[in-house]
């Protein structure tokens, strides 16, 4: 009531600030094993890149909201067994990276020039809001190509994020409509414009669906959704997983259909 325009930076700022877990010495040991750098990436001059192998083929991997790249070390531990050149970068406000805030449209802008620093990859294997990032990344350039992706655990709409988020707090209509269009002067559209069926619509990729059928956090019709949209696509889905979907079988059987590619 008193200063709406302050509401609406503080409202955007919190929506969009993950929790950053600390990382652990465990984990700080695994990290010493890569290559690492740091480059550039939506105005933002520290995103954290690591390295694992020189193998001929190319692999990103992309963590998901408020996590960073540990979350990978089962895939990384197998790929290294294989041809692979692993990549992985920890996303805004992430894990060792600079910034403050994340969302789609930042990660796919840091997605955009990865690959213009380092080139296509011949795989993409994202998880959840990195899953959501990836489509949108092809998407928006559509000059991008692999041989295949990977989607774990993918939300469908943002809106949903938005509609939590509006609950959680118990922010009014006009705030929240203050917030959205915050959103859409810095990113050209409304949160609802951002959706996964939206995205996928023109990959043609081969792409492997993973996700639980008990997913409290990307609800499991999404990934039905997505799998009728791309015809190219095949699934693997779990029951009692939960969203994060840390399974050794899951882990062999994303490998397996990456080496089937």
């Amino acid at each position: 009531m008193i200063s709406p325009q302050f509401a609406t930076k503080k409202g955007f700022q919190l929506f969009c600030t993950p929790m950053n877990p600390t990382l652990r010495p465990g984990q700080e040991a695994f990290f010493e094993s890569a290559q690492t750098e740091r480059f550039e990436g939506a105005g933002i001059p520290s995103i954290h890149l690591y390295k694992w192998g020189n193998g001929s083929k190319k692999i990103l991997l992309l963590h998901g909201w408020s996590s960073h790249t540990f979350r990978w070390i089962k895939y990384i531990i197998e790929l290294q067994k294989l041809d692979y050149s692993i990549y992985a970068f920890d996303g805004p406000a992430h894990g060792k990276s600079g910034g403050k805030i994340m969302n789609v449209p930042l990660y796919e802008k840091v997605f955009s020039e990865f690959t213009r620093q380092y080139g296509q990859m011949d795989y993409y294997v994202g998880h959840s809001l990195g899953a959501f990032t990836t489509l949108y990344a092809f998407f928006k350039n559509q000059e991008l190509t692999a041989k295949a992706l990977v989607l774990l655990a993918t939300p469908g709409n943002a809106q949903d994020f938005v509609d939590v988020y509006t609950d959680m707090l118990g922010l009014s209509k006009k705030t929240m409509n203050l917030i959205k269009d915050h959103f859409i002067h810095l990113y050209d559209h409304p949160p609802s414009y951002f959706t996964t069926k939206r995205f996928a619509q023109h990959i043609d990729i081969p792409t492997l669906i993973v996700h639980d059928e008990e997913d409290k956090d990307a609800p499991f019709h999404y990934a039905q959704e997505l799998h009728q949209v791309i015809a190219t696509s095949e699934t693997h889905f779990s029951k009692g997983l939960g969203h994060k979907l840390k399974s050794p079988e899951i882990v062999e059987r994303i490998i397996n259909y990456l080496e089937r590619h």
